[in-house]
C-alpha cells in the first residue's frame, strides 16, 4: 500500500512538473520552427506527452526493487517498466486517433464538409462514431497492444468454456495475460459485443487456483459483463467527456475573470497570459482526478461486490470466492484490509458475502441499491449537460474574453488529461 501510494504521489508531481515545462519554460518554443507540428499539432502533442512519460519511467526505475516483492517468480526490470508503458497505451491511443482526425479536418479543401465538421452538430456527431468505433474495436486493439494470445486448449480452457456456455456468455477468445511477466494475480474482461468480447487469465492466477476458486473469479468475470458494468463505464467515460466539450469555454472565460488568482501569480513574476493556461490546466487535471477517483470510484466499488454476488449466486457458496481473496492477498503480500478507492479491501468483501450467506436477502438489496446509484447518476449528468447547453446560449459577449488565450488551447490542455490517464491504469494493478 505504501508503494503505491508513494508511485502515485511522484506521478502527481510528474504531471505538476510537466504543466510547468510546458507552461512557465515553455519548451514548446524549441518545436515551434517544425512544419510538421504546425499541420499536425498531435504529432507535436505526442512528443510532449513521450517526454512526460520520461517523468513515470524514472519513478518506475526506481520503485523496481521494491515492486517486484509483490510478484511472485522472476521479474526483470525492463518487463516491469515495458509493462507499465504498454499497461498505459489505451489510454493514449483513442485520444491520439481522434486528435488526429480532428487536426486533418482542418485540412479538408471542401469548405461545405469542412464547415460541417466544425459545427458543434459536426463536432458531437464525429465523437459519437468515434465512441462506437472504439466500443467495437478497442478490444482488439488492446489485445494487440498487450500481446495476448489465445489460452492453450486443455481441461483449464473446457472448464471456462463450461462456464460461459451455462451462463450463455457470448465471447472471441479466451486469452492469456502475459502482463508483467504473467506474474499478476488477476483476471480480466473486456469488449461489450459479444464478436469482440474477451476473457483474459494470467498464468499466476491459473497455477495458484483449484478448480472451485477458478470458477468463482471467472463467473465473477461473467457478472461483470451480465450486469453491464463495462457498458456503463463507457458511458461513463462518455459522459465525462461531454460535460469536457459544453463546459471547457466556459470555464477557461470564467478563470480569466479571476483577478486574485493572478495576483498571487504576479508574486512570482509570471503575467496573466502565462498564468491562465497554467490555471485552467490544473483546473482540469483536478475535476478529472475527481470525477474519476469519487464518483467513478464508488461505482466501481459496488459494481465489484456486484460480480462478487453473481458468482455468490451461481454457484450458491462463497467458500471458493473467499479462499481466492485469502490466496491472493497472502501471495501478493497485501493487507487484508488494504484501503482500495476502486475495490472494496479484501477483508470488507469477505465479510460481506459471509453476511450473504447467513441472509442471502442482502444480494437483492445490493442490486437495488445499485439500480438507484445508476438512476441518480443519469438524473445528474441530464441537468448537468442541460444547464451546460443553458450556459452556452449567453453570448460570450456577457465575458471578458481573452483575447490573449483563444479557446483553442483545449487541444494543448488535453495534452495533460491524456497523461492523467496515462498513469492512471496503474491502480488496477
Amino acid at each position: 500500500y505504501l508503494i503505491q501510494r508513494k508511485i502515485f504521489i511522484l506521478s502527481v508531481l510528474a504531471l505538476i512538473l510537466f504543466a510547468v515545462d510546458i507552461y512557465i519554460l515553455e519548451i514548446r518554443a524549441s518545436l515551434s520552427d517544425i512544419a510538421l507540428f504546425s499541420t499536425l499539432p498531435t504529432f507535436e502533442a505526442l512528443v510532449f506527452i513521450s517526454f512526460f512519460f520520461l517523468h513515470l519511467i524514472i519513478i518506475w526505475y526506481f520503485a523496481f526493487p521494491l515492486q517486484r516483492r509483490h510478484f511472485t517468480g522472476a521479474l526483470s526490470r525492463k518487463d516491469y517498466i515495458l509493462s507499465n508503458i504498454v499497461f498505459s497505451l489505451p489510454a493514449l491511443i483513442p485520444w491520439f486517433c481522434l486528435s488526429l482526425t480532428m487536426d486533418i479536418i482542418i485540412l479538408i479543401p471542401y469548405q461545405p464538409l469542412k464547415e460541417l465538421l466544425n459545427s458543434s452538430a459536426g463536432e458531437i456527431g464525429l465523437l459519437l462514431i468515434f465512441l462506437m468505433v472504439l466500443i467495437v474495436w478497442s478490444p482488439v486493439l488492446i489485445k494487440k497492444m498487450w500481446q495476448c494470445h489465445s489460452f492453450e486448449q486443455g481441461d483449464t480452457r473446457e472448464r471456462i468454456e463450461k462456464l460461459c456456455r451455462k451462463a450463455e456468455l457470448k465471447y472471441a477468445d479466451i486469452l492469456q495475460w502475459d502482463m508483467f511477466g504473467g506474474k499478476m494475480i488477476t483476471a480480466g474482461v473486456m469488449g461489450v459485443i459479444g464478436r469482440f468480447r474477451y476473457l483474459l487469465v494470467t498464468p499466476a492466477l491459473i497455477k495458484l487456483l483449484n478448480e472451485e476458486e477458478l470458477d468463482a473469479v471467472v463467473l465473477h468475470e461473467i457478472g461483470h459483463i451480465k450486469k453491464f458494468h463495462i457498458l456503463f463505464y463507457l458511458l461513463f467515460f462518455a459522459g465525462f467527456m461531454a460535460c469536457n466539450y459544453i463546459y471547457i469555454e466556459p470555464l477557461m472565460l470564467f478563470l480569466y475573470d479571476v483577478e486574485p488568482v493572478y495576483e498571487a501569480f504576479s508574486l512570482i513574476g509570471m503575467d496573466k497570459a502565462a498564468a491562465h493556461p497554467l490555471l485552467v490546466s490544473i483546473s482540469l487535471i483536478g475535476i478529472f482526478l475527481l470525477y474519476f477517483r469519487f464518483a467513478f470510484g464508488l461505482f466501481m466499488r459496488n459494481f465489484e461486490r456486484q460480480a462478487d454476488l453473481y458468482a455468490f449466486e451461481s454457484s450458491q457458496q462463497a467458500r471458493a470466492l473467499i479462499s481466492t481473496f485469502q490466496k491472493i492477498a497472502f501471495y501478493s503480500r497485501q493487507s487484508m484490509n488494504k484501503p482500495n478507492w476502486h475495490h472494496y479491501s479484501m477483508g470488507e468483501r469477505i465479510k460481506f458475502l459471509k453476511k450473504c450467506e447467513a441472509d442471502p436477502s442482502l444480494a437483492q438489496t445490493h442490486h437495488k441499491k445499485v439500480r438507484k446509484m445508476i438512476i441518480i447518476f443519469f438524473i445528474l449528468l441530464t441537468i448537468v449537460l442541460v444547464a451546460g447547453f443553458s450556459i452556452l446560449q449567453f453570448p460570450v459577449s456577457n465575458f471578458q474574453s481573452p483575447a490573449c488565450v483563444p479557446v483553442s488551447l483545449y487541444a494543448e490542455f488535453s495534452q495533460l488529461i491524456v497523461c492523467s490517464g496515462a498513469f492512471f491504469p496503474v491502480y488496477f494493478q
